[in-house]
């Protein structure tokens, strides 16, 4: 029986490769699945292309890219490609805008770049941002391991007099931070689950030795020294050198008809924009306002932050990152979608400019209580492990417990997966509404003598601009507009049109001699706006 499609679930490699078949085989007229290559590993990494086959050829269309998990543990991101996919062929032909949509664009579907990540994710205790490939060598530190064998990799509290934690006053369950100069109480240090390598007492989580990070590794303003959010370079040894980028940046180069990307990971409820990564560059003033009022509208779908991600003042966050590079160095407007903001769904009052990233919780963790409480009563409690005592073989004494990162803080609970999934669905259909396309409208005829006057109207029906971006046009990435008589013997009149703005009409003339009776055809074209035609039939009159 072939695999049936589940909004509230994450599926594995072969079960998604299962699926992404069923649906091409089930729509043959609408899909057509390849790879863009492969992962380390050799997994196929999977391109489900949505589009009429009928027609006017796909590559002729305007493109959309959507693509997920980039980042190995954040599966639902692959999770949101997925609903997306399966949105769009189950209602095409009844839901005008995806009818329409197919028979316009093309939507190339990547519902997961780190292949070899997600699977050490989904079938093992472990946790991968990059590839699969070792990197840096092993050091010496904490290892996280699954030292009790629950299945999962979670912390140990280890009572200690000089601990910098301590038991909320909230609810002694969770950790929060010791007060400066506070004594006399019972400390503890909170490290994660795993084994200690090397001499000593060593209690640093180490760095891991499959330490790059593919979102890290894109050619515009690569730093080879930058620092994650862990603190260690993960950049690589050279742009791109990750078999799984490189191949995601390949597939981007090689279809020059992509004017819209939406790269989707977890977790924060955040829509961020390449000028919210780099606020310190002078914006396209046209760019910047066409990428202001797509997030507004868009973040009515979602209810996601588009503002606020990095604190005022803050730079060099995000070296080399996926969605800047394609704005920078390719003029598309790209969007990472920051899926799920678990604090938020505890406690949706929480001040808008409140980042789980940079803002800093109550002394007493009144946050963290608040997802505590939510998790029992919306999440039947599977979001947090109760400490437990536990014999460690280096360590002696220690419990273990405390928070699920994978499917609480991560990524959505299976439960709260499909919400998520739409969230962020309509942000990308709200961007891609706003993609250019040519259209041909009024086009009149007129003898005069032997030769015909011929009017057209060419119009772009989207709201931005033929080449996607004013940024397009300033690289010289997008091919202008071209319009093309074509008569029966194969002579052709072309006419260079340049870039038209959104909502844009312009009128062309041509004078052609020809006989009555005779049909020539008109093409209206641009790389990333698509193509119309239309046939006239030249009368006597």
């Amino acid at each position: 029986m072939k695999i049936e499609y589940q909004p509230n679930r994450y599926y594995r490699y072969d079960e998604m490769m299962e699926l992404l078949t069923a649906w091409n085989q089930r729509y043959p007229k609408l899909t057509r699945l390849g790879s863009i290559g492969e992962t380390y590993e050799g997994r196929a990494i999977p391109v489900l292309e949505l589009s009429e086959q009928e027609g006017i050829a796909p590559e002729k269309k305007g493109g959309y890219l959507i693509n997920g998990n980039l980042h190995g543990g954040e599966v639902g991101g692959s999770a949101a490609v997925l609903y997306i996919i399966n949105e769009i062929l189950s209602q095409y032909g009844e839901n005008p805008f995806f009818t329409e949509l197919l028979h316009d664009k093309v939507i190339y579907a990547i519902p997961r770049v780190n292949c070899d990540g997600a699977e050490v994710f989904l079938t093992t205790p472990y946790t991968l941002r990059g590839s699969t490939r070792d990197y840096y060598p092993p050091m010496d530190g904490l290892w996280p391991e699954d030292v009790n064998g629950d299945g999962e990799i979670l912390q140990m509290r280890i009572q200690d007099d000089n601990g910098n934690f301590k038991c909320s006053d909230i609810d002694p369950r969770l950790m929060v931070n010791r007060a400066p100069g506070e004594v006399g109480g019972t400390y503890y240090r909170v490290v994660k689950e795993g084994v200690v390598h090397g001499d000593g007492w060593d209690l640093r989580t180490v760095r891991p030795t499959k330490g790059v990070d593919p979102n890290r590794s894109f050619p515009f303003d690569w730093l080879e020294t930058a620092p994650t959010e862990h603190g260690y370079p993960a950049s690589g040894d050279y742009p791109l050198a990750e078999v799984e980028p490189r191949n995601l940046a390949d597939f981007v180069l090689s279809h020059p008809n992509i004017c819209g990307i939406q790269d989707f990971h977890t977790y924060g409820g955040l829509h961020i924009s390449p000028l919210a990564f780099y606020p310190e560059r002078e914006p396209v003033p046209e760019d910047a306002m066409a990428i202001e009022k797509i997030a507004q509208e868009g973040a009515k779908f979602s209810g996601y932050m588009i503002h606020g991600f990095f604190p005022p003042g803050m730079t060099g966050m995000a070296h080399g990152n996926y969605v800047s590079w394609a704005y920078f160095m390719r003029g598309i407007i790209a969007w990472t979608t920051e899926l799920w903001s678990y604090m938020r769904e505890a406690n949706p009052a929480l001040p808008s400019s409140w980042s789980p990233y940079f803002s800093c919780t109550s002394a007493d963790g009144q946050e963290w209580q608040d997802l505590l409480a939510w998790d029992e009563r919306e999440n039947g409690g599977t979001g947090f492990t109760p400490w437990k005592p536990f014999q460690h073989p280096q360590l002696g004494t220690v419990e273990i417990g405390g928070w699920k990162r994978k499917f609480l803080l991560d990524n959505p609970p299976e439960k709260f997966l499909e919400q998520e999934c739409r969230k962020g669905a309509g942000f990308a259909y709200n961007h891609m509404a706003a993609l250019p396309q040519l259209k041909l409208g009024k086009v009149g005829v007129k003898k005069e003598n032997s030769v015909y006057e011929i009017c057209a109207e060419i119009l772009n029906t989207g709201y931005l601009p033929t080449s996607g971006s004013v940024m397009a046009q300033n690289l010289n990435r997008a091919g202008s507009v071209i319009a093309t008589l074509l008569y029966e013997d194969g002579k052709k009149e072309v006419k260079n049109l340049g870039h038209l703005a959104g909502y844009k009409t312009v009128t062309i003339k041509w004078l052609a001699k020809a006989e009555a009776g005779q049909t020539l055809t008109l093409t209206v074209y641009a790389d990333r706006a698509g193509m119309d035609q239309k046939i006239i039939t030249l009368s006597e009159k």
